[in-house]
């Protein structure tokens, strides 16, 4: 039973987090909820929701919202002096709690690390993950009723039924529940980005967590057994759904043959050495290479970050200041994102694709040095107007090859001061071809309404891109105001790379 409610407490992926953390980031909402359970006093409370903040802005805003809802709900109650007092004050001194250490952490630099928070980071969350490979609403609302929802859902359902409960019985687990049922609420603001149920882990054990508070909270001896049997059954549920990811935690990491890595990474790092004894590496996924050589990556960890148009440009460009031994690329060969990375960051990539050829490859990475520019490409394509929002492009020589078209266009959006829902139409760009079903082009407003992406061309064909609006809001409607083609001059494996690639 312990190994099921770990499980279903997702406790596996606190200890051993796995992508983005989720599961560490997710972990500070929970300690509010039993803080507020367990009567501690208010300054303990906002120091719990100021870490909340610091170890995750989305969690922790939902965090503040939902202790910010418990003060209005005390305000209209009858013990509003001091309920609602208390809660105000959780929720403003959490506030200063995260300004405060995140000035000392950044050194005063507070207000860049709030926009890039709150108007970077919501700016890149829809068009930058909601794409394929990825699912995403409008186009996959079906999803929404596989078994992983429908269960998120009935736990939520009856999750509002044991707040009410609590509440209209005046439980003291009443504002720990209410608190617990809005968290869950807003922390599902991810899926509107892109649809995930394991991104719904932190809702999950939040919803759970509500079900016992009503066990422990209710009188009625009914209404307790019923809450207890269904938290029994969530458990069960979620736990048995989690058993692999807990059992991954358990067994103490062990050398082998006085080896903690497995030969695969062994020689993927002797490799690197091999390849680049001295100099810098560039990583567009830091972490073990950079680690063994006790280098800090030179600019962002991680590529995939969500990181706004300000710091998309200053990663280019510190790029071009390093001028790296050797860069290190997620094998798009064998990973599913691998071409969704290069359509998404192609002023990276054209970068690396122009002056570095393949040195060493395995099924996790490719391994790039630098080479002599080559000369200007004599490759030619020819484009044309297909359509209102459609354009054709057109191999003019016969010898196919690599590409770049820029697209201008607009996009009229009456909601779009609308928080979180009016930046969630997609702009879309697509042809015939698998690899370019959906590329996501970001909103014109932030990235200037031009966006360019790789065009790969087999000898003699044309290829003809169409751009549309995906959504579900009325009167969204996107205009392709002009489109270029120009040629690339990439190395000849970049170019072997990318053919394989898209043809």
């Amino acid at each position: 039973m312990l190994f099921f409610i770990a499980a279903a407490f997702a406790l596996g992926w606190v200890f051993f987090p796995q992508n983005s953390l989720l599961g560490t980031r997710s972990a500070f909402p929970i300690f509010v909820a039993l803080a507020l359970a367990g009567g501690c006093g208010w300054l303990r409370i906002a120091l719990l929701a100021g870490a909340a903040l610091l170890v995750s802005l989305e969690h922790g805003i939902a965090t503040i919202v939902a202790l910010g809802i418990c003060a209005a709900i005390a305000l209209l109650s009858q013990e509003r002096t001091m309920a609602f007092t208390r809660f105000l004050l959780m929720t403003a001194a959490g506030c200063a709690i995260y300004l405060l250490v995140l000035g000392a952490a950044s050194q005063g630099r507070v207000a860049p690390n709030i926009h890039y928070a709150l108007r970077d980071i919501p700016t890149d969350q829809f068009w930058y993950f909601g794409v394929r490979p990825n699912e995403y609403l409008p186009e996959d609302w079906l999803v929404l009723f596989s078994p992983g929802y429908l269960t998120f859902a009935s736990l939520w359902i009856v999750g509002l039924m044991v707040a009410a409960k609590l509440w209209r019985v005046r439980s003291p687990f009443a504002m720990p529940a209410i608190f617990l049922f809005v968290y869950a609420t807003f922390g599902t603001v991810s899926q509107f980005g892109y649809l995930a149920t394991e991104n719904l882990q932190g809702s999950d054990r939040a919803l759970i967590l509500l079900w016992i508070f009503g066990v422990v909270g209710l009188n009625r001896k009914f209404s307790t057994a019923a809450v207890a049997l269904g938290s029994l059954v969530a458990i069960l549920v979620f736990g048995y759904a989690g058993r692999t990811d807990i059992a991954h935690v358990w067994p103490a990491s062990r050398p082998v043959a006085g080896e903690f890595l497995s030969p695969y990474w062994r020689e993927h790092l002797a490799t690197i050495d091999r390849l680049t004894p001295q100099g810098t590496v560039w990583s567009v996924y830091a972490g073990l290479p950079e680690a063994s050589r006790a280098q800090f990556s030179p600019s962002f960890d991680y590529i995939i970050h969500a990181l706004g148009p300000r710091n998309r440009e200053r990663y280019a460009a510190a790029f071009d200041t390093a001028k790296p031994a050797l860069v290190r690329l997620d094998n798009a060969r064998t990973w599913a994102y691998g071409r969704w990375l290069i359509t998404s960051n192609w002023n990276f990539y054209r970068r690396v694709f122009v002056g570095y050829e393949i040195a060493g490859e395995d099924n996790m990475a490719t391994l790039w040095k630098p080479v002599p520019m080559p000369p200007a490409s004599e490759q030619q394509a020819a484009l044309t107007k297909a359509g209102a929002n459609c354009v054709a492009v057109t191999d003019s020589k016969g010898d196919g090859g690599v590409f770049e078209l820029s697209l201008d266009y607009s996009l009229t959006n009456p909601w779009n001061k609308l928080p979180i829902m009016g930046q969630t139409p997609r702009l879309i760009a697509s042809s015939d071809r698998p690899g370019d079903a959906a590329i996501s082009l970001p909103p014109p407003a932030a990235y200037d309404g031009t966006w360019a992406i790789p065009l790969v061309l087999k000898p003699g064909t044309t290829v003809r891109f169409c751009t549309n609006v995906e959504t579900f809001l009325p009167g969204v409607v996107m205009q392709l105001n002009d489109a270029k083609i120009t040629s690339v001059p990439v190395t000849a494996s970049a170019r072997r790379y990318l053919s394989e690639l898209w043809n």
